[in-house]
């Protein structure tokens, strides 16, 4: 991150303390009578310097607060309350989520413990003809499938444990696997959209997709984002500026249907979830998919809002409102998706400026072409941070987490 002081706005001897000089030359000097919104923050080394073409997410999320307080006041100086509301949209292009809350977020326990089955070094991987980091030395293994491994390698893990613990019992135990009906699904193609974040959590939601069964993913970077060297191999695709979170989304599904124009699923993933990943899921789903014919919408995501009691899937009975973060498109209804001009004229929403609600968009599109949403309980999946953006605050409540997680409930 830039200091404060080495940002070229921050203002030191502003009335009221110290301030952005770019919130004032966006929305003319008279705007400052609002009154202080506050220091310009520490802003990302990465990138250009923010100015007043590209402010970036973190200066734009004050310049869109001062031309809100300039709107209510119904105008000041230099600015009316026209060109501060108008001032507030080109803003919001720039804003981009920043939670999870960095106090809040989940670490998954293999962060900060050790496998049960780690143990000692064996040396340098000098196979690889380089210098490894002191934590990518090849170490042994006492799990009986493994011999060796690293610590990258138990990140990637299903094995992984910080005690002794039985085998899991068949996921098709754990969780009825309905009836199929559909298709089989053969061929995936699998996108997690991500943008900066206060806490990154892009890596752990790699980690549980490689040992939940799918290793092949491509990135969407809502601006670059920072990934570990066990994912830099990943394809990505980077946006610059910022389009903001539906966008991201949409672009992002609709480049992997022309990437990958034969797949028979479509996996679209936030950056903020784990998967159950003790066993190979994705060869689960493909012995149930499709549960109906033709085939629906598949959420590995159960908010709190839907549980239902025992261990199996459900149709909902109603529009989908909480959670995209793990939507299954079969191959048809992606393309229709991303065709749909309903769809499409989401981006012009005035709710959010057409950047949000990606779970009540799509919900709203399955309801009014009476396709069904399959979703289990327990979950799949969970959300494993409190979100928030860099624009007002948005924490994360209980109906936005999964309070049944296979993760968590599986005995042992």
């Amino acid at each position: 991150m830039r200091s404060v002081e080495t940002c070229p706005h921050h203002d030191d001897d502003a009335e009221g303390g110290p301030a952005c000089r770019l919130v004032a030359e966006v929305l003319g000097a008279g705007a400052a009578a609002a009154g202080p919104v506050g220091p310009t923050p520490a802003v990302p080394a990465a990138g250009p310097t923010p100015d007043a073409r590209r402010p970036g997410p973190v200066v734009a999320s004050l310049v869109a607060r001062a031309a809100e307080v300039v709107h209510r006041a119904g105008g000041l100086p230099g600015c009316d309350a026209a060109k501060a509301a108008e001032v507030k949209r080109w803003a919001l292009k720039y804003l981009v989520a920043a939670g999870p809350d960095v106090d809040r977020a989940y670490r998954p326990p293999r962060l900060t413990q050790a496998c049960h089955f780690l143990g000692e070094k064996l040396g340098p991987p000098s196979e690889r003809g380089r210098t490894p980091p002191a934590g990518d030395a090849i170490r042994s293994c006492r799990h009986p499938s493994h011999r060796t491994t690293t610590i990258d390698g138990c990140m990637l893990c299903r094995d992984w444990t910080d005690r002794p613990r039985p085998a899991p019992r068949p996921l098709d135990v754990l969780l009825k696997t309905p009836d199929r009906q559909g298709p089989l699904v053969r061929q995936w193609a699998v996108g997690v959209t991500t943008s900066p974040r206060g806490a990154q959590t892009l890596d752990w939601t790699l980690d549980s997709l490689a040992r939940a069964g799918w290793d092949d993913v491509r990135v969407f970077e809502d601006l670059p984002t920072t990934i570990a060297p066990r994912h830099a191999g990943r394809p990505t695709t980077t946006r610059i500026p910022t389009v903001g979170a539906w966008p991201s989304y949409y672009l992002g599904l609709a480049e992997l249907i022309m990437r990958h124009p034969e797949a028979d699923a479509y996996f679209m993933l936030q950056d903020d979830v784990l998967l159950y990943d003790r066993q190979d899921l994705r060869e689960y789903l493909e012995t149930m998919l499709w549960p109906s014919d033709p085939p629906g919408l598949i959420s590995l995501y159960c908010s709190s809002v839907y549980t239902r009691p025992g261990a199996a899937w459900h149709e909902l009975e109603e529009a989908w409102v909480w959670g995209a973060l793990a939507f299954i498109f079969p191959r048809d209804l992606a393309r229709r998706f991303v065709a749909d001009p309903w769809v499409l004229a989401h981006r012009w929403s005035a709710s959010g400026h057409g950047l949000v609600a990606i779970d009540v968009l799509i919900g709203a599109w399955a309801d009014r072409h009476r396709f069904p949403v399959h979703f289990p309980c327990p979950s799949l999946a969970q959300h494993i941070g409190a979100v928030s953006t860099l624009w007002g605050s948005h924490t994360l409540d209980e109906r936005r987490m999964a309070d049944r997680f296979l993760g968590d409930l599986e005995p042992g």
